[in-house]
């Protein structure tokens, strides 16, 4: 736990070093960042709750190439089980490539949409600490989908440069992780749309209605039988969903807040290039996506299999008026103090949740469902 404490405080000191420490040499603190994250997605030991799954997985799937498409998973998934188990690896090899992956695309492609060392290091800062505690560190749990996304955060360059070709074969490799990397695809399209602050605001409002009134809930029922051969093993969890809402979370409170923030940085037209168009638009869809299901967490559960693809969007946008704020003389103390106060709450939230899945794990996304009498540890134990 003296880990976990230490990581989450470097991520708050990271975020004085973004404002405060020299460009050049912000350079080797992102490195060393950087990983730090890859280190503890890849060793981690009976964390995350897909720890368990995919260390069966890795033990009783695929055993030659004629058996590809026998067992549901995607096939470079499965073709990387196949080479490591004739490699001799062991399960704990398949949690580092797959990190790998994750992590170098992530990093080369927030540089893509960032120039300043600066700003990568907010976001992958903010990425740690925001979104590990509402349970979204996305090497943690689901890393089929967490490769895929970090290849599409990647991807989204050629969206920018308008190589069509270019981002398809980003999408297909996407998809060789996680088939539902295919619902990005229209959003090569959608993203080049500009919309204006005031419809943005005026969608959110409506989305606000239909959940509060429970017309979320009746749409997505009425839809959710044509993705059910799809999707089945989701089907279990929409019967469980009801009419009505139960109440925001602070996590939404804050993620609407900070929404309102970002639209009127958009507004004042501070930052208007093609890449925070981009940053806007799937920022956009990702805040939709979380208020129109807030209040209905079996529904909930679905959505953020899809959403999480917007998810470093959001950030993206958000560190973008952030800098460009600075810039305008907005007051970098301000500025640096708050980014600090963000990632110090939600690295407390984070290291609570340790915490309390340690006791209750049944009850928590972290640790593995499965930990007895659990230890934080790391494993590196790589060969069979």
């Amino acid at each position: 736990m003296f880990f976990w404490g230490g990581f989450y405080s470097l991520s708050v000191i990271a975020v004085f070093a973004a404002f405060y420490v020299k460009e050049s040499q912000l350079k080797y603190i992102t490195s060393l960042y950087v990983f730090l994250i890859f280190f503890v997605s890849a060793f981690r030991y009976m964390i995350g709750s897909d720890y368990d799954a995919y260390t069966e997985i890795y033990a009783t799937s695929i055993t030659s190439v004629d058996e590809l498409f026998e067992f549901g998973h995607e096939p470079l998934f499965d073709m990387l089980i196949l080479t490591l188990n004739e490699l001799g690896f062991s399960a704990q090899m398949l949690f580092v490539v797959m990190s790998g992956i994750t992590i170098y695309f992530i990093y080369y492609g927030v540089r893509a949409h960032l120039s300043s060392e600066r700003s990568i290091l907010l976001v992958l800062v903010l990425y740690t600490t925001f979104f590990t505690a509402g349970g979204y560190w996305s090497c943690f749990n689901l890393i089929r989908q967490a490769a895929a996304m970090s290849i599409l955060v990647y991807a989204a360059r050629y969206i920018v440069n308008n190589s069509f070709l270019k981002f398809l074969c980003f999408i297909l490799l996407a998809m060789g992780f996680h088939y539902s990397a295919i619902i990005f695809l229209p959003f090569y399209w959608i993203a080049k749309i500009k919309i204006s602050p005031r419809s943005m605001m005026i969608g959110t409002i409506f989305s606000l209605l239909i959940t509060v009134t429970g017309v979320s809930v009746k749409l997505f029922l009425l839809f959710i039988p044509f993705f059910s051969e799809l999707y089945g093993k989701y089907l279990s969890a929409a019967l469980n969903v009801t009419a009505g809402v139960s109440g925001f979370s602070f996590m939404t409170i804050g993620l609407y807040l900070m929404f309102c923030v970002c639209l009127y940085v958009y507004s004042r037209n501070t930052v208007v290039d093609k890449l925070t168009m981009l940053a806007f638009s799937y920022m956009v869809l990702r805040i939709l996506f979380s208020i129109s299901v807030e209040g209905n967490p079996a529904i909930t559960m679905i959505i953020h299999r899809f959403e999480i693809y917007f998810l470093l969007f959001y950030l993206i946008f958000l560190v973008r008026g952030v800098e460009a704020a600075a810039q305008q003389n907005y007051g970098r103390p301000f500025l640096c103090c708050s980014m600090m106060l963000l990632s110090a709450v939600f690295s407390f939230l984070m290291i609570y949740q340790l915490y309390q899945g340690a006791n209750d794990p049944i009850n928590q996304m972290l640790p593995s469902l499965s930990a007895g009498n659990y230890r934080y540890e790391f494993n590196f134990r790589l060969f069979q």
